[in-house]
């Protein structure tokens, strides 16, 4: 006979589930927003017409980062926050990681992920956060385009 679970197994078996859950959420989420990965195309002077000079939403991340992850699963994909970026910038992501991005990186005085820079048409510095929730990514997104 099956002895019934106890509320500690319980709670010990979601905790094993639930960030394998956010993993799973993360990897199967739509990615809502065109992000871009070729930063040097992207800033030149006279970029391409469809980009229609908008400003720049640059996102220095890593795989390995933790709060990236959690960004990923419930930020990025959050509805009201992909069309913000979509419609108002251009957004280009950067893998700290990667080859290129060393440079990058020690231009923007970029010292940990997920940090989050706002540039305005013509490249200056406007605003920069870390790690937020959906409501946070929206208010910082307004003052960055209230600042252009």
């Amino acid at each position: 006979m099956l002895k019934k679970p106890t509320l500690l197994r319980c709670a010990v078996l979601a905790a094993l589930l639930l960030p394998a859950a956010a993993h799973a959420e993360a990897e199967n989420a739509k990615p809502l927003i065109g992000w871009r990965r070729d930063f040097q195309n992207v800033a030149e002077p006279g970029r391409p017409a469809e980009e229609g000079g908008k400003p720049l939403l640059l996102r220095f991340h890593a795989r390995w980062c933790g709060p990236c992850r959690v960004m990923d699963a419930r930020v990025w994909p959050d509805a009201e926050v992909a069309r913000a970026v979509n419609e108002r910038f251009t957004p280009v992501e950067i893998d700290i990681d990667s080859p290129d991005a060393a440079a990058l990186a020690r231009q923007y005085g970029i010292i940990g992920v997920p940090t989050i820079v706002l540039l305005n048409r013509e490249g200056r510095e406007v605003a920069r956060a870390n790690f937020m929730s959906p409501e946070q990514m929206m208010a910082f997104l307004k003052s960055g385009a209230a600042a252009r």
